[in-house]
């Protein structure tokens, strides 16, 4: 009785909130029909394969695009809420951390020791290291 009780609630579960193995499931799909529409020598079998690869990306798409707009729904829900604000700092902070450009340098010490910020100062403490 109790394993049916969970099968039904993992089921209910599964229809409401969405599965993302479901999502890992279709594009992995997508890629297997792919991979036998590029390998195909025979025109019969390229066609064939090809409307499959088709169908495929299709449905893909659908459940991407449906797992995408349920994780906006739910992030826009979390914004509007008492601690939405302090959610968006946090989206915003991770944004910038991640737009961030690891090859520039932003800052280097002088022959002094301190530090310097300004992009002309940063250039001649280069060139003189450099020289």
């Amino acid at each position: 009785m109790w394993n049916r009780a969970a099968g039904w609630i993992k089921e209910s579960a599964g229809e409401v909130l969405g599965v993302s193995r479901d999502v890992k499931k279709k594009v992995e799909t997508k890629k297997v029909v792919y991979a036998k529409w590029i390998e195909s020598k025979a025109e019969e079998e390229k066609r064939v394969s090809r409307k499959e690869y088709k169908l495929s990306k299709k449905e893909a798409k659908l459940v991407v695009t449906a797992a995408k707009t349920a994780a906006f729904e739910i992030l826009y829900k979390g914004l509007e809420e008492k601690d939405g604000e302090k959610m968006l700092f946090r989206l915003t902070k991770i944004r910038e951390r991640k737009g961030r450009d690891l090859n520039k340098v932003k800052c280097i010490k002088g022959e002094d020791g301190r530090v310097l910020v300004e992009d002309a100062l940063i250039k001649k403490r280069w060139q003189s290291y450099f020289s």
